[in-house]
Formats: structure tokens, C-alpha cells, sequence
């Protein structure tokens, strides 16, 4: 019995040592036949490639994009504002609106593809602005997803930092697009007349705090010299105690009115315009999909195709050779 056991593993030893010699055999005979077939099509192999590639070429060319981003303040309250007339942007894009487009200053909008706007998100900064502001975020997202609530639209317009996206076939005319956009938004009279009264309202706080700052000054100068003239008698210690204590609330208050005005001075410069550009960016090249790469993909695909095809044919005659 142990004896048969033993013939039979040395059959299948032989078995699978014969499958590996003829699976080497086939793998050798398949590279030495591809590389012979290839050799013989070389010059139709370049043909296909050099094809492909020039379509894919073409086809890159004609669905390059590229994505610039503006990120801008809204102020006046213009949130709304901006995200209705960027949606009326985006669709007088869909329409290829010729006499809107020319009409703002945009000549080459056929290279416009896309108009969008979103927040950028800074919940310190947004609950910096204003207390109530931490409590209207728990307030609405009492009903759901925290994170969900701070991207909400309703909520996001209230963040005073928006990005502008502007994608477009063409990196040349970018710049011109944007900036005739940027004119477009701040176009607006109502604003105008907003912007204007809040720069006079500015303008009449610095000078005002400029004047009390002055005076405070004078007030600081007038009592150093009266104190370097006093007598040092125990009642005029007493006052000079008092005046002090007075002095310190007068050079807090200046304090405050110096940091007031550094602030106002930044207003009047962020409020130069209503819709407020802070940064741009131009012409990302966009790398997301096929896009840029079916000058690669293409002449692959082709290539691939046609040896598999000529593959299937071949083993398609050998099987009958065989049959036969």
C-alpha cells in the first residue's frame, strides 16, 4: 500500500514539473512570437501612437481649464449681495450671454466655463466679531450636525471672508475676466451711497479722536509742570495722590483712543470698496480627471487594443490549427 502512495506522488511531482516546463515554454515561445510581431508592425505601431496622440492632444487643448480663486470681504452687510449676483454671473455663463457680458466689459466670455462663491470658514474669527454669534452657532446646531451647521449657506454668508472661483479655458485672459467682475460687483449705488456715508462716518471719528487725543496730550504736559512747580508739603501730597489717580485714568482712556483709531484707520481702507478683494490667485491648471493626460491615455488605449486584437486572432488560428 505505502508503495502505490509512493508511485503515485512521484507521478504527480512529474505531472507538475512537466505543467512547469510547458507553462515556461509557452511564457518564452508568447515573448519571443510578441516581440517578432512587433518587430514586423513596428512602423504601423508608431503610425497608431503618433495618431492618438495628436487627437489626444487636441483634446486636451480643448478642455484645459484652468481655476482662479479671489478671496474678498464683504462688507456693508453684502453677503446676499454677492452670492445672488455671482449666481447671476454664473448663469449669464450657461446662457453665453453675449450683450451682458459686453455690456459689463467682458468681450472674451467664451472662455469663461464657471462663476462660483463660497465661505471661508473661520469660526474664531466669526465668534471674535460679535459673542452672540458663538451662541447662534449652538442655537442651530442644537437640531443637527455641528460641523454640517458652520458650513450651512444661511450660516456661511455671516463669515466676513468669501472665495470667488472663476474657471476658465484660457490663461491669458484671466486676469482682465476678474477684474471686470470685481467692477461689476462694486457697481451698485445703494452701496455706493452706504460706502460713501460710513467713510464720512469714519473720517469724522478719526479727526474727533485725533482732537480728544490732543487734548489729553495738553492736559498730560500742563500737569507735569504743575507738579514739578508744587511744594512738597503733606497736603499737597494728599492731592498730587488724587490727580494721579486721575492722570491714569486719562492716559487709559488715550490708550484706548490710539488703538481706536488704528482700527478705524484699517476700516477705512477695508471699506474702500464694498466688495473688498484680499488675495488673488491665478490660472491652477486643473489636474483632477483625464484632463492634460489623454495625450498619454490615448496612444496606451489604441496601442492595447490593437495587440489584444491581434492577440484574440492569433489564438484563434492556433486553436484551429489544432482542432485540425
Amino acid at each position: 500500500m505505502d508503495s502505490h502512495n509512493k508511485k503515485e506522488k512521484e507521478i504527480e511531482i512529474i505531472d507538475i514539473g512537466k505543467g512547469i516546463k510547458n507553462l515556461t515554454y509557452a511564457t518564452a515561445s508568447g515573448i519571443v512570437d510578441l516581440f517578432v510581431f512587433v518587430k514586423r508592425k513596428v512602423v504601423l505601431l508608431i503610425l497608431i501612437a503618433s495618431v492618438f496622440f495628436g487627437i489626444g492632444y487636441t483634446g486636451d487643448k480643448l478642455l484645459e481649464s484652468f481655476e482662479s480663486y479671489v478671496i474678498v470681504s464683504a462688507n456693508f452687510e453684502s453677503s446676499d449681495y454677492l452670492y445672488n449676483t455671482i449666481n447671476l454671473l454664473n448663469s449669464k455663463v450657461k446662457q453665453k450671454d453675449k450683450k451682458f457680458f459686453e455690456k459689463i466689459g467682458i468681450k472674451n466670455y467664451n472662455n469663461i466655463l464657471e462663476i462660483d462663491v463660497e465661505p471661508v470658514i473661520d469660526v474664531y474669527h466669526f465668534i471674535s466679531l460679535n459673542p452672540q454669534n458663538f451662541e447662534m452657532i449652538k442655537l442651530l446646531a442644537e437640531d443637527g450636525d455641528a460641523s454640517s451647521t458652520i458650513k450651512d449657506l444661511t450660516t456661511s454668508k455671516n463669515y466676513s471672508a468669501h472665495q470667488i472661483k472663476v474657471v476658465t479655458n484660457d490663461d491669458e485672459s484671466t486676469k482682465t475676466i476678474i477684474d471686470n467682475i470685481i467692477k461689476f460687483l462694486n457697481s451698485n449705488e445703494y452701496h455706493d451711497e452706504l460706502k460713501a456715508a460710513t467713510i464720512r462716518n469714519i473720517d469724522f471719528r478719526i479727526e474727533s479722536n485725533k482732537q480728544m487725543i490732543a487734548q489729553i496730550d495738553k492736559i498730560v504736559q500742563e500737569f507735569s509742570k504743575s507738579n514739578e512747580q508744587s511744594s512738597k508739603s503733606i497736603s499737597d501730597k494728599l492731592v498730587y495722590y488724587n490727580d494721579n489717580m486721575q492722570l491714569n485714568d486719562i492716559i487709559a482712556t488715550r490708550n484706548e483712543l490710539v488703538i481706536q483709531q488704528g482700527a478705524l484707520i484699517l476700516d477705512r481702507q477695508s471699506f474702500s470698496k464694498f466688495i473688498k478683494e484680499k488675495s488673488t490667485t491665478l490660472n491652477i491648471r486643473d489636474n483632477k480627471s483625464l484632463k492634460s493626460k489623454l495625450k498619454i491615455f490615448l496612444p496606451l488605449f489604441a496601442l492595447g487594443l490593437y495587440l489584444l486584437g491581434n492577440l484574440m486572432i492569433f489564438m484563434s488560428q492556433k486553436h484551429r490549427l489544432n482542432a485540425s
